[in-house]
């Protein structure tokens, strides 16, 4: 039997912004060894397994997403409280918040990092601090230079692991079937500017036009 496994988004899946497809994927990928719930902002998207090229089945749950910051965080904590299924249920989640309040209620807590939260101004940056500490919480970078800036930063978590963004082959595949003799490739790029996000890579391949 598989292990209940809640990805918590505060975001509307989908939408036009690209961690998306990354969270899409991701539910899908984690939906191969675990019984995975979406738990997500609402989007009147249809036909999200099509068009987004899942294989695999998990559920979606919407979730209200309040635009004060201080009430957000009350319903985090009632979300998270609400689809707890039992005590070895797992949250993977990209917010700082559910991961920082998971541990009210979970054992076992994956905070997947994308950008960094440095500045000291920021709530996230202290949660932060208190997670690296926290043997419960599995931190995953996304690269290398991003654990970097977090180890400067902030220090060394507890317990972590590096893994890479990647994207699905079958994109790689139809690329490579675009390239003509005629026609070009196209590349484009949209994130963050920090170091390690490959701006380097595409620099360098764009004088090579």
């Amino acid at each position: 039997m598989k292990l209940n496994l809640n990805y918590f988004s505060s975001a509307k899946i989908p939408n036009k912004k690209a961690h998306t497809v990354q969270i899409l994927k991701m539910c899908d990928a984690l939906s191969l060894k675990f019984e995975v719930k979406l738990i997500c902002g609402y989007s009147k998207f249809k036909n999200i397994k099509k068009n987004f090229n899942l294989k695999n089945t998990f559920q979606i749950t919407n979730i209200k997403v309040l635009k004060s910051k201080i009430l957000n965080i009350f319903f985090k904590i009632f979300y998270l409280y609400y689809f707890k299924s039992n005590k070895e249920t797992i949250i993977f989640t990209r917010d700082v918040h559910f991961a920082f309040f998971g541990k009210l209620f979970y054992k076992n807590i994956f905070l997947e990092l994308h950008q960094t939260y440095l500045e000291r101004n920021n709530l996230s940056y202290y949660f932060l601090k208190n997670l690296f500490k926290n043997k419960k919480i599995k931190i995953i970078f996304i690269s290398k230079e991003l654990f970097k800036i977090y180890k400067q930063k902030i220090g060394k978590p507890v317990s972590y692991i590096i893994a890479h963004d990647s994207s699905d082959d079958i994109y790689a595949e139809r690329s490579i079937k675009n390239i003509t003799k005629n026609r070009k490739l196209s590349v484009g790029y949209c994130g963050h500017l920090y170091k390690g996000r490959g701006m380097d890579l595409i620099i360098e391949l764009a004088k090579k036009e």
